[in-house]
């Protein structure tokens, strides 16, 4: 974050003996990365997405941004059997995460100087989140594996002891699929450094609900196969406002 600071110091400080450069206008079109350099559950400068502008006016630009991220990981669960101590069992579990956003905005701008302009809009958009999980469980004495695979539900790391049941390995789900409606206000600040190269920032205070998607599960061993399904038709709505840092780069032509 320093470093950061750092650079963008050093960039405002080599533009002030350069001539000013006109501002974005009518008919002008950019394009710009988004991230997010300060901690999000353990993770830092996260890419948070490409967003595109049009300016109809001087002043009226139109927005799109996609957002979007993806983890594919694996751990391993290590345990004894309840009824015999000598049995030993593993179970490996790799598991799919991931993210698209999509949203449509509006962003009013006032020239406040001759390189620097600020802006307030809205915007609209969706949210899909993916989840997955594939398993396989070895014994060193049964040997009686079997592997198995969720759908629209991930079983992560770090929440806990996992219930491994072969029968029904949906309670042991702790990250799940969904879609999701978003609605946001914001404000932002663009530095033009030279020409149609800019730097800014973003606040926005959002709103969001989604819907969680059905669950499926499918195991199978030498003698049995499982199968389980989710009938929950669960929506949650986060009514409690959030504000979201963003520290923004693009170029405008």
């Amino acid at each position: 974050m320093k470093r950061l600071a750092l650079i963008l110091f050093a960039a405002l400080c080599f533009t002030t003996g350069v001539s000013a450069q006109t501002l974005p206008t009518k008919g002008s079109f950019g394009t710009e990365v988004q991230f997010n350099p300060f901690d999000q559950n353990g993770q830092t400068f996260k890419l948070d997405g490409l967003k595109f502008r049009y300016f109809v006016t001087d002043k009226d630009v139109l927005r799109l941004k996609l957002g979007f991220n993806l983890d594919h990981s694996s751990f391993k669960n290590e345990y004894t059997d309840e009824y015999d101590e000598q049995e030993y069992n593993a179970a490996l579990y790799k598991y799919s995460i991931g993210d698209f956003k999509l949203d449509a905005g509006y962003e009013r701008h006032f020239n406040v100087a001759k390189r620097v302009s600020i802006y307030v809009g809205g915007s609209v958009g969706f949210t899909r989140h993916f989840a997955s999980t594939k398993f396989e469980e070895t014994s060193n004495r049964s040997h009686n594996d079997f592997m198995g695979e969720i759908t629209n539900g991930a079983i992560l790391p770090g929440s806990g002891e996992i219930n491994v049941d072969i029968e029904n390995m949906l309670p042991a789900v702790n990250d799940r699929a969904y879609w999701g409606f978003n609605a946001a206000v914001f404000t932002g600040l663009d530095f033009y450094v030279y020409k149609g190269l800019y730097v800014g920032t973003e606040l926005g205070i959002g709103f969001h609900t989604n819907k969680l998607s059905k669950m499926t599960y499918e195991g199978m061993n030498e003698n049995t196969r499982y199968h389980e399904f989710t009938t929950d038709d669960v929506t949650n709505t986060q009514l409690k406002t959030y504000i979201e840092p963003v520290l923004r780069l693009g170029w405008t032509f």
